[in-house]
Parts: C-alpha cells; structure tokens; sequence
C-alpha cells in the first residue's frame, strides 16, 4: 500500500500538546464578560450553554445574520427587556419592540467581536511552543511517509491556529529531508492580484502529494468587500476580528457559507478514494463532518480509520461519532488507546504492526 491515499484529521487534542487550550479552555473568556449586557441575556436564553462558546458565537451569529428564530422569539417574550408599553397603541408597541431589538443586535455585535478577539489573542503565534510543533508535525508526516512512501496526503484540521503554517515556513529544509516540499503544499488558496483568494473551484485545484484544509477556518482568513474568503498570511492580525470566517464545530449542521462548503466538498471527495484515515485529537463532534464519513464507507467500503485517544471508547461523550462508527465500520475501525506524542512512537508503534 505504498501508493495509498491518506487523510490525517486533527483537532483540538493535538495543538494542545504545544500549549493550546482546548475547547473547554476558553471558557474564561465568557466567565470574563459578564460587564457585556448580551452575557445576562444569553445566560437567559442558553442556561448551562452559555459557557459552551461555540454554542454562544453560534448564537450570535444567527441572531446577527436574523435567522436564530428560537432567540428572536425569546427576546420578544421576556417583557423585562421593554419599558412598560401595555396601555400604549399597538403600533408603539412595535416600534419599541423594533428598537429596542435592533439595540440588543448591536450589543451581540460587540459581544462577538469581544469574544472573537479573545480568540485570536489566545490561539496567537507567541502562545505556541514552537519547538513542540515542528517536532510534532515533522515526526508524524516522516513516520507515515515511511511507511507510506509513494502516498498521496490530505490533511483536514478543525484548529483555527497558524501552527502548521508557521513551522513549514520556518523548516524548509528539515521537511525537504522527508521529501516534502512546503513551497507546494495546498492550502485552497490562490493568487489573485496581490492577494490570495479561496478557490471555489476546487476541481481546477491540481493534487499535490501534501494538502492542508482547515474546514472550520483559521485565524488569518478574512472576508474581503465582495465577500472572498482571503488568506492574509502569518502574524497578520485582523482589522476586524468578527469577520473572521470561523465554523463552529458540533454546533452548526450542513455549511451554508464559502468557504465551507467547498472545503467540505473537497474532504468529501477525498473520502472516496481514501485508504486510511488517521485520527489525531479530534473527537467526532461535528455531525456534518460524521454524516460525510458514514456516506462514504457505504461508497468506499476499502477504507479503515486509525484513532488515537488515551481514553478507553466508552469513555468518550455521548455526541461522538465514535460510538456509532464502531458499529458501521467494524474491524476498519482500529481504535488505539495511546496518548499522542510528539515524537510520533504511539503512531509509528501501531504502524509498525499492520501490513
């Protein structure tokens, strides 16, 4: 199998091996904003929710962009939000009602950009051990390469950090040693003027040996005034945080919005040539991203997932996919209890013993 298709998922679980939190690690952020009017309302509308902040920017997003009905209807009811306007006309009662929700948009919109800051501000290159990525990275792309030398590699992240990125400009010459080229590694993005611009057009994109998508976003994406999702590069902080384009894992279903639905188009596609996908530190909490694996083993029954976690599967929430792979894929399903390490032995352990 040495000309195999390969897909490497990563979330969460493996930028925390080089100082990023993970998910449950920016519940301060919210703990930090109760001075936000919009932190009241929401501890209102989502109860324990409110410290899930995908759940909580999912919230708002919606309610920014008029369709989260459920939290419109909400805010319509609580009459504790509105000056006492029983006796006056219903005409009155609809402008204030109009008003005073056009205000409370204007608070979500603040809230958001808080929240998106914070962010940035956490996953931001000088919180990153450096030294702990590019042994992390370099260790595991060398050990599948090893074994897999003629393979074609896609790997698909939820992380919004710029790790990956980062450490391939940075060692050019050590990812050369494992015959990888950074230079030519793609990233969906192409030159347009003197910008890069997501190509939509994915079936234009040739196939390199190394692709990197990040199918919830990263934090140097940007809409640009036509709405282009735009890669501005390292370091680049954005002019306006709440434009970033970020996908909520396990919160939104089906992607409505590009670049989303292209990078899913793409994983999708690969999916159906794929002969092994290896899971590192990524928990099967995005229902979409569920969906488009079960399709494809009905389409591509060959395939076999590597799944890594140093906890035992019953042990995983009850919203990971997991649970119900096991049930669909069977002995194609190898689920490694190992710690992820940063030298890549639990990987190259288990590699060593399949044929």
């Amino acid at each position: 199998m040495t000309n195999s298709d390969i897909i490497i998922i990563t979330g969460a679980g493996i930028s925390n091996l080089f100082g990023l939190p993970l998910t449950s690690g920016f519940t301060s952020l919210i703990e930090e904003s109760s001075k936000y009017q919009m932190n009241g309302l929401l501890s209102n509308y989502l109860g324990n929710g409110i410290y899930d902040i995908e759940k909580v920017m999912f919230t708002l997003e919606e309610f920014l962009d008029d369709e989260n009905t459920n939290l419109q209807k909400h805010i319509i009811e609580a009459r504790r939000y509105f000056p006492s306007i029983s006796s006056s006309s219903e005409e009155r009662v609809n402008q204030v009602i109009y008003n005073t929700y056009k205000d409370i948009q204007k608070q979500a919109y603040s809230y958001l950009f808080y929240l998106k800051t914070g962010i940035y501000n956490t996953l931001d290159n000088n919180n990153i051990e450096i030294e702990k990525a590019c042994t992390l990275y370099i260790n595991t792309l060398s050990i599948i390469k090893k074994k897999y030398p003629n393979s074609k590699i896609s790997i698909f992240t939820t992380n919004y950090d710029l790790s990956f990125e980062n450490v391939c400009r940075r060692e050019k010459e050590r990812f050369k040693k494992i015959g990888i080229d950074t230079d030519v590694i793609n990233y969906g993005f192409t030159p347009q003027s003197d910008v890069f611009v997501f190509n939509t057009k994915y079936s234009d994109i040739e196939r390199k040996s190394i692709e990197y998508y990040k199918l919830h976003g990263s934090l140097d994406w940007h809409y640009d005034d036509i709405f282009n999702c735009t890669k501005a590069g390292a370091n680049a902080y954005p002019s306006n945080p709440e434009k970033m384009p970020i996908l909520y894992p396990g919160v939104k279903g089906k992607p409505k919005k590009e670049p989303f639905i292209t990078l899913h188009n793409i994983f999708f596609e690969r999916l159906q040539t794929v002969d092994i996908v290896i899971v590192l530190g990524f928990a099967f909490r995005d229902p979409y991203i569920n969906e488009l694996i079960k399709i494809s083993k009905m389409t591509n029954n060959k395939f076999k997932i590597f799944y890594f976690n140093p906890i035992n599967l019953e042990e995983l929430p009850q919203e990971s996919g997991l649970h119900e792979f096991k049930g669909i894929f069977n002995d194609d399903l190898k689920y490694i209890v190992s710690k992820i390490d940063i030298n890549g032995k639990s990987l190259d352990d288990f590699l060593n013993t399949i044929d």
